[in-house]
């Protein structure tokens, strides 16, 4: 496997020789993109055929359809990274990376510890190996609605998701926000649109 930096025209050339590019594959091309971020990566075979693929999908079924359920699994790499502000498989490299294919070598690197038992449950939910059971955005939308109602003290979020917190940024992150306003603004942060669902 080698790494290549993010090209979004030398992406879509590929996928489209391949019959793979669709309005939803594009779409998360242009988020890549205004991220600048290096989840694209080139696999070299014996053919003649380059591949592309998002990172989380490179095992398997390399012909795999990549729709929704594949979004619902990069998007709980995303909450994981809001939540712990930290970057997801830290101390593996980007070549390492793509032997991390079991539920439980993941929850190895993207430990849960400290979260509320309900986002516990929907990431878990969200990055199964089989696409099926993983929750529309819809749900995930209600899921994370009612933790936030239910399962994050009103008084004490502020210091429920310090404690949580293992890195100075997020600490500074947290601390700049009003107490009084801290689950209201945690919430916006996290908020899922539910036009999602029709992208």
């Amino acid at each position: 496997m080698k790494q290549f930096k993010y090209d979004k025209d030398r992406v879509i050339k590929v996928l489209k020789s391949q019959a793979r590019f669709t309005v939803q594959l594009e779409n998360e091309i242009d988020i890549l993109e205004s991220l600048d971020h290096y989840n694209i990566v080139k696999i070299d075979k014996s053919s003649k055929e380059e591949r592309c693929f998002v990172m989380e999908y490179i095992k398997g079924d390399s012909d795999a359809v990549i729709d929704k359920s594949s979004d619902v699994f990069s998007f709980k790499i995303l909450l994981w990274e809001l939540l712990y502000w930290r970057l997801p498989y830290g101390i593996l490299g980007r070549d390492e990376i793509i032997y991390v294919s079991s539920d439980e070598q993941r929850e190895k690197y993207l430990s849960l510890k400290g979260l509320p038992q309900g986002i516990q449950d929907l990431i878990r939910l969200c990055k199964r190996q089989n696409p099926q059971i993983r929750p529309s955005f819809i749900n995930i939308q209600k899921r994370l609605t009612d933790i936030f109602l239910s399962e994050i003290p009103c008084q004490s979020g502020k210091d429920f998701w310090l404690k949580i917190c293992s890195t100075i940024n997020i600490t500074k992150v947290y601390e700049s926000i009003p107490r009084k306003t801290f689950k209201k603004s945690l919430f916006k942060c996290l908020n899922i649109s539910k036009t999602w669902e029709n992208v």
